[in-house]
Protein backbone atom coordinates (compact mmCIF):
# COMPACT_ATOMS: atom_id res chain seq x y z
CA UNK A 1 0.00 0.00 0.00
CA UNK A 2 3.12 2.44 0.79
CA UNK A 3 3.85 1.59 -2.70
CA UNK A 4 0.72 2.32 -4.56
CA UNK A 5 0.82 5.70 -2.07
CA UNK A 6 4.39 6.56 -3.26
CA UNK A 7 3.77 5.82 -6.98
CA UNK A 8 0.60 7.68 -6.64
CA UNK A 9 1.81 11.20 -5.66
CA UNK A 10 4.89 10.96 -7.52
CA UNK A 11 2.80 10.82 -10.81
CA UNK A 12 -0.23 12.86 -9.77
CA UNK A 13 0.55 15.44 -6.93
CA UNK A 14 1.32 18.71 -8.64
CA UNK A 15 -1.86 18.37 -10.75
CA UNK A 16 -4.31 17.65 -7.95
CA UNK A 17 -2.70 20.16 -6.09
CA UNK A 18 -3.07 22.71 -9.11
CA UNK A 19 -6.52 21.30 -9.39
CA UNK A 20 -7.10 22.10 -5.76
CA UNK A 21 -5.13 25.75 -6.19
CA UNK A 22 -7.37 26.92 -9.17
CA UNK A 23 -10.25 26.21 -6.54
CA UNK A 24 -9.05 27.80 -2.86
CA UNK A 25 -6.22 30.14 -3.89
CA UNK A 26 -4.76 29.04 -0.86
CA UNK A 27 -1.35 26.92 -0.87
CA UNK A 28 -1.35 25.79 2.50
CA UNK A 29 -5.22 24.63 2.00
CA UNK A 30 -4.46 22.70 -1.36
CA UNK A 31 -1.09 20.79 0.36
CA UNK A 32 -3.47 19.50 3.33
CA UNK A 33 -6.68 18.97 1.11
CA UNK A 34 -3.87 17.05 -1.76
CA UNK A 35 -2.73 15.14 1.35
CA UNK A 36 -6.27 14.04 2.17
CA UNK A 37 -6.87 12.97 -1.46
CA UNK A 38 -3.97 10.34 -1.83
CA UNK A 39 -4.92 8.59 1.26
CA UNK A 40 -8.71 8.58 0.52
CA UNK A 41 -7.43 7.33 -3.22
CA UNK A 42 -5.27 4.66 -1.58
CA UNK A 43 -7.95 3.89 1.43
CA UNK A 44 -10.72 3.16 -1.74
CA UNK A 45 -8.44 1.55 -4.66
CA UNK A 46 -10.68 -1.00 -4.15
CA UNK A 47 -13.75 0.67 -5.73
CA UNK A 48 -11.99 2.32 -8.48
CA UNK A 49 -13.95 0.76 -11.16
CA UNK A 50 -11.78 1.68 -13.99
CA UNK A 51 -14.21 3.89 -16.25
CA UNK A 52 -12.03 6.65 -16.51
CA UNK A 53 -8.45 7.80 -16.01
CA UNK A 54 -7.08 7.57 -12.47
CA UNK A 55 -6.41 11.00 -13.08
CA UNK A 56 -10.11 11.86 -12.97
CA UNK A 57 -10.80 9.39 -10.35
CA UNK A 58 -8.21 11.79 -7.82
CA UNK A 59 -9.98 15.08 -9.42
CA UNK A 60 -13.64 13.11 -8.57
CA UNK A 61 -12.15 13.18 -4.84
CA UNK A 62 -10.45 16.18 -4.53
CA UNK A 63 -13.76 18.09 -5.50
CA UNK A 64 -15.28 16.19 -2.82
CA UNK A 65 -12.92 17.00 -0.01
CA UNK A 66 -12.84 20.30 -1.64
CA UNK A 67 -16.83 20.62 -1.17
CA UNK A 68 -16.18 19.05 2.30
CA UNK A 69 -13.79 21.62 3.43
CA UNK A 70 -16.60 24.39 2.31
CA UNK A 71 -19.53 22.83 4.04
CA UNK A 72 -17.52 22.56 7.15
CA UNK A 73 -16.07 26.31 6.57
CA UNK A 74 -20.08 27.33 5.85
CA UNK A 75 -21.18 25.56 9.20
CA UNK A 76 -18.14 27.36 11.13
CA UNK A 77 -18.62 31.10 10.13
CA UNK A 78 -22.51 30.57 10.56
CA UNK A 79 -22.39 29.67 14.14
CA UNK A 80 -19.45 32.26 14.79
CA UNK A 81 -21.09 34.50 13.18
CA UNK A 82 -23.95 34.02 15.67
CA UNK A 83 -21.97 35.08 18.67
CA UNK A 84 -21.18 39.13 16.79
CA UNK A 85 -24.78 39.76 17.29
CA UNK A 86 -25.07 42.92 19.85
CA UNK A 87 -28.69 43.28 20.62
CA UNK A 88 -28.69 46.35 22.49
CA UNK A 89 -26.06 47.92 20.03
CA UNK A 90 -28.00 46.60 16.86
CA UNK A 91 -31.15 48.49 19.02
CA UNK A 92 -29.50 51.59 20.10
CA UNK A 93 -26.64 52.50 17.88
CA UNK A 94 -24.34 55.35 18.85
CA UNK A 95 -24.12 57.35 21.86
CA UNK A 96 -26.88 56.39 24.72
CA UNK A 97 -29.55 58.58 25.28
CA UNK A 98 -29.32 61.29 27.65
CA UNK A 99 -29.27 60.02 31.29
CA UNK A 100 -28.40 56.50 30.32
CA UNK A 101 -25.40 54.62 31.71
CA UNK A 102 -23.85 52.69 29.62
CA UNK A 103 -20.68 50.77 30.51
CA UNK A 104 -18.71 47.59 29.08
CA UNK A 105 -17.73 45.37 32.24
CA UNK A 106 -15.68 42.31 30.87
CA UNK A 107 -18.08 40.30 28.83
CA UNK A 108 -21.34 42.02 29.96
CA UNK A 109 -22.85 45.43 29.45
CA UNK A 110 -24.76 47.37 31.77
CA UNK A 111 -27.58 49.49 31.24
CA UNK A 112 -29.39 51.52 33.39
CA UNK A 113 -31.46 54.82 33.33
CA UNK A 114 -33.85 56.32 35.93
CA UNK A 115 -35.99 53.82 37.74
CA UNK A 116 -34.68 50.82 35.81
CA UNK A 117 -31.11 49.04 34.84
CA UNK A 118 -30.19 45.59 33.03
CA UNK A 119 -27.38 43.83 32.53
CA UNK A 120 -27.18 42.23 29.03
CA UNK A 121 -24.39 39.49 28.88
CA UNK A 122 -22.28 38.53 25.66
CA UNK A 123 -20.73 35.46 24.60
CA UNK A 124 -17.04 35.58 23.01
Amino acid sequence: MQKLLTELFRLYYKDVYSYLYSMSSDASLSEDLASEVFLEAVRSISSFRGESKIKTWLFSIARHRWSAYLRKKSRTLKTESLYDIDPVDDLYPGDPEPGCNRRKPGNSRSYSSEGSSAVIMKKT
